[in-house]
């Protein structure tokens, strides 16, 4: 797993552009018209941080970071991943992976355990025409999540797959 680094260092501001403020705000009227972020912009962003900072280096730093000493942290997150097979035993997953969108469920939302909640809650299933993704549902530490496979892209899954099939079991005593 790879790593970012962070620095004190911050890249200067370039441009500054004054809000007026407004008299008396009310419900309808905010002091500050926020400017939003577009998808667009965002994934830019997001592009520049990673090529800008990310390395497959292992580095042991120290935490905080100081003047010209960056810190290096990684982040290794496990998820636990259903993927729908037929009786046939073919997974979705590596009908995905082939680039194959002919039987694949269309994106929906189907309930699972939410462990911090403590109740069934949703979570996206399906595949999402305009992403050209499939959403397979899964759990991580915190709740709910989803494994994202883009169409045409193997996902490799560590550890031994564990069938799940109606009569395996009673899941309100797990």
């Amino acid at each position: 797993m790879g790593s970012c680094s962070s620095s004190t260092t911050i890249k200067e501001v370039t441009e500054v552009t004054e809000v007026p403020a407004v008299d008396k705000p009310t419900v309808d009227e905010p002091m500050v018209d926020k400017p939003t972020v577009n998808k667009e912009t965002y994934v830019a962003w997001e592009k520049e941080v990673i090529t800008r900072f990310f390395t497959s280096e292992h580095k042991v730093t120290a935490l905080i970071p100081t003047d010209e000493q960056p810190a290096f942290v990684s982040k290794e997150k496990y998820i636990l991943v259903v993927d729908a097979c037929d009786a046939e035993g073919g997974c979705v997953s590596e009908k995905v992976g082939a680039g194959t969108t002919e039987g694949l469920p269309e994106h929906q939302h189907v309930q699972l355990w939410h462990i911090n909640k403590k109740k069934g809650d949703g979570v996206r299933f399906g595949y999402a025409v305009d992403d050209g993704i499939f959403k397979h549902p899964a759990c991580d530490l915190g709740g709910l999540t989803n494994l994202r496979q883009k169409l045409a892209e193997p996902v490799a899954f560590a550890g031994t797959p564990v069938p799940w099939v109606a009569g395996t079991g009673d899941a309100s005593k797990l």
